[in-house]
């Protein structure tokens, strides 16, 4: 069984903190030395963080609200839904098109209208307008969607029902150079949506139940799902009997038992997920990290959840779980969202993730960095494209901006999501032997230096952080190569000194465990005794019986002081062994007076 610590529960000791102090400094190196390869990289291949360049605003003839909007070629379509109850919906209320006007003044790239006239006008198509009329006269509630570019089309999906499927879908053939052409109005099979998630659930049966006073669920016999005192308990296993409560949740049916759960579970990696279906309530999900043996509620897992590359985590919407660094969620809406699609960038550095919602047609971007694997920043919207340098342009995700209105705000980011023919090349002038490596190769394995890093300088670490920082420091140094290169020397020396070191830390921790057990044992059989001790005295009814009792008591008593010089033992126990004890004497020299007395009034009667 994995230590029974809890964060916080370290080992003392001077080789403890000798090794640990090694540990960190050599941490420190390595990470630096990473760093600097870092900066040799970006200076060879480049890099471009997520950041807002500039804003602006757009302006329509009409009051509606921004919905979504997709590039083809060097064209911008934006798409809205009109408010207004006009006689007749033309193509114009609901699309319009633009193109970018690079700038490098401060106020940043500019939108400029296709005129109609123009030969990339699409929407002057005559078989796209009649389609378009004829949607409109037979749909009276119809309303624009969803715009998506994907294998060569140019989808725009309109809403006719009320479920989210009740669509049809107009369809434009896109060539390689960016021309448009209309196809029909049957797009509704290209029109798909991605599994919400790509983990394997599985559920828990009914040999996973535990009877007793509080029966639960166990999962994978690491965490237990039940009920007390009317309300659902998630323990988690710590090594002591019953495991240790994580979460006490409310329940809307109280007195409800195990056969009205449902409990699921999917594994990644360090991930345990769990899903909790109550009786008459919506399903619960819920992150549990394996590691720290900590657990998060999160209902956002259960609409979308994507694993990290590697198997480092999740991202979900509004949030992601790592490994290094655990759960984190930002303070945004994500009611409703799915997932979309995953954008990588050609050099490999970033990903994208997108959900959407499709009800309220709301956005959110999360951009996840592969070097220092984390998500800084999600930015919602109403819809946004990128261009082929990697600018991308959005509607503004303001709760205010999804209103009706003439004047749009929107925004320019810049990103490292560019065409595969923008990408960056490698700079001759760079270094030789990064350009060998290549950018994807070091963006993983500097990615694998700066999670040891992290697991490292945790402030309560515990056996399960040492063992994964071995596991962490192993992976990197087996499947990145280039670290075995005389350039890599370093990183090499150091990530094997990690190993090393972090394997004197878990032999530090068996030791103290094997020391605590063996105090405890002490603790224990002194306990005992004491007790055996303590239940003689109180049948001392004459002067001999007293005086042998009283002895007896303060011999245990200079016994139990002598266990505070044993290793790793329990000073609290001790402590109370030791006052259990004094009171007991105290009781007995009490009652010995009373004794004596009755003694000596005996031997006065005699005489």
């Amino acid at each position: 069984m994995a230590d029974a610590q809890t964060p916080g529960d370290l080992p003392a000791g001077a080789s403890y903190d000798l090794l640990r102090r090694r540990l960190r400094a050599r941490v420190r190196e390595v990470v630096d030395s990473a760093a600097e390869l870092d900066g040799r990289r970006i200076e060879t291949f480049g890099s471009t963080p997520v950041r807002l360049s500039s804003s602006d605003r757009l302006q329509t003839d009409v009051a509606c609200s921004p919905r979504d909007m997709a590039r083809v070629g060097d064209v911008l379509v934006l798409g809205y839904n009109v408010s207004l109850d006009l006689a007749a919906v033309e193509p114009e209320h609901v699309f319009s098109l633009y193109r970018r006007h690079e700038s490098e003044s401060e106020s940043g790239d500019e939108l400029a209208p296709v005129p109609g006239d123009d030969a990339a006008n699409f929407l002057a198509d005559v078989a796209f307008r009649e389609d378009f009329e004829k949607l409109y006269k037979f749909y009276g509630k119809a309303r624009f969607a969803d715009l998506r570019v994907a294998d060569g089309q140019l989808l725009a999906a309109f809403r006719i029902g009320e479920r989210l499927d009740d669509v049809v879908v107009l369809r434009w053939g896109v060539t390689d150079d960016g021309a448009v052409t209309f196809l029909d109005s049957s797009g509704d099979r290209d029109y798909t949506w991605p599994d919400r998630h790509d983990v394997e659930w599985r559920e828990s049966g009914r040999d996973d139940q535990i009877a007793g006073a509080h029966p639960a669920v166990s999962v994978l016999g690491e965490v237990f799902v039940g009920f007390r005192g009317g309300r659902m308990q998630i323990r988690v296993e710590d090594g002591s009997t019953g495991g240790r409560v994580e979460l006490d949740e409310v329940v809307a049916v109280p007195g409800q038992s195990l056969a009205d759960v449902a409990v699921g579970y999917a594994e990644v990696g360090d991930v345990l997920l769990l899903r909790v279906q109550l009786y008459s309530e919506a399903e619960r999900f819920y992150i549990v990290s394996r590691r720290t043996r900590s657990v998060k509620r999160v209902d956002a897992v259960g609409d979308a959840i994507r694993t990290l590359p590697g198997g480092d985590g999740v991202v979900f919407p509004g949030g992601y779980h790592l490994a290094t660094t655990g759960t984190r969620v930002f303070d945004v809406p994500v009611d409703g969202m799915i997932f979309e699609e995953a954008v990588v960038s050609p050099n490999g550095e970033d990903i994208l993730y997108v959900f959407h919602d499709g009800e309220t047609g709301e956005y959110l971007l999360a951009p996840y960095n592969m070097v220092r694997r984390e998500i800084t920043q999600v930015i919602p919207c109403h819809g946004y494209a990128s261009f082929a340098d990697g600018a991308t342009v959005l509607f503004r995700g303001a709760p205010d901006d999804a209103a009706a209105s003439r004047v749009h705000p929107i925004q320019w980011w810049d990103t490292p999501f560019v065409d595969d023919d923008h990408l960056d090349r490698a700079n001759p002038d760079g270094d030789a032997w990064v350009r060998r490596v290549g950018n994807a190769d070091l963006v993983s394995g500097l990615g694998d230096v700066f999670d040891v890093g992290r697991l490292v300088e945790e402030s309560d670490p515990t056996e399960r952080t040492w063992e994964a920082v071995i596991v962490a420091a192993r992976r990197a140094l087996d499947t990145n190569l280039w670290m075995a290169d005389p350039e890599a020397k370093p990183v090499h020396d150091a990530m094997r000194d990690i190993v090393d070191t972090s394997g004197l830390l878990v032999d530090e921790y068996v030791k103290v465990r094997r020391l605590r057990a063996e105090a405890a044992n002490r603790v224990d059989e002194a306990g005992r005794a004491a007790n055996r001790t303590i239940a003689v005295s109180t049948q001392a009814k004459t002067p001999t019986d007293v005086v042998g009792a009283l002895g007896s008591l303060r011999r245990s008593r200079g016994e139990a002081s002598l266990l505070s010089d044993v290793p790793e033992v329990d000073d609290t126990a001790v402590e109370a062994l030791i006052a259990e004890l004094d009171t007991a004497i105290s009781g007995l020299a009490e009652k010995a007076g009373s004794i004596l007395e009755i003694g000596r009034a005996s031997c006065r009667e005699r005489v």
